[in-house]
């Protein structure tokens, strides 16, 4: 009897657990996704475009930030970039749209605001750090002005970045070629 059951047994459990959902289209239900066209971003510019943009806030602003600023170990001055892990927008942004669809919110945004928090600093001592965090927007008119996006105050703000040593990285710096 134990010879028939196992096989028995056996089949009956990988049918169960290697049927697949015909209602899924192929997406695997184990957490969140969204569905975004496969075409290029508006917005898109050229790794020299960057660049250009890149040496000119350089040339205006970073001298600025830097002239009142006060050295200390492993922090030199202003910051010029923020890092975020992919991951985390993605999860960011089904978040944004979630809120955005049980409160009938469209025509959405996200507003980057410039900040500063207190960081522990190499030597023991707490500085403040340059930060950007991201606002989730509407935009209820449709229209085309940067005004017309107005900020979700219902939904919670992301700051997750990490900031660089000032100087230690150039935009055009890495791996790939264009």
């Amino acid at each position: 009897m134990k010879r028939k059951f196992l096989p028995i047994l056996s089949l009956l459990l990988l049918s169960l657990f290697s049927c697949k959902d015909d209602d899924d289209n192929g997406h695997s239900h184990t957490g969140c996704y969204i569905e975004v066209p496969c075409t290029e971003p508006n917005g898109l510019i050229s790794v020299a475009e960057a660049d250009v943009l890149e040496e000119h806030y350089k040339d205006v602003f970073y001298g600025l930030f830097n002239e009142g600023t006060m050295p200390y170990n492993g922090y030199d001055g202003a910051v010029r970039y923020i890092w975020f892990d992919l991951e985390e927008i993605k999860k960011y942004i089904v978040y944004v749209e979630q809120n955005a669809q049980d409160n009938g919110y469209d025509n959405l945004g996200l507003r980057v605001y410039l900040g500063a928090k207190d960081q522990l600093g190499q030597d023991g001592e707490v500085y403040p750090r340059q930060t950007v965090f991201f606002v989730p927007t509407t935009n209820p008119t449709g229209g085309d002005e940067v005004s017309d996006n107005i900020n979700i105050v219902n939904a919670q703000r992301l700051n997750l970045g990490g900031a660089g040593i000032p100087d230690s990285v150039d935009q055009e710096e890495g791996i790939g070629a264009p």
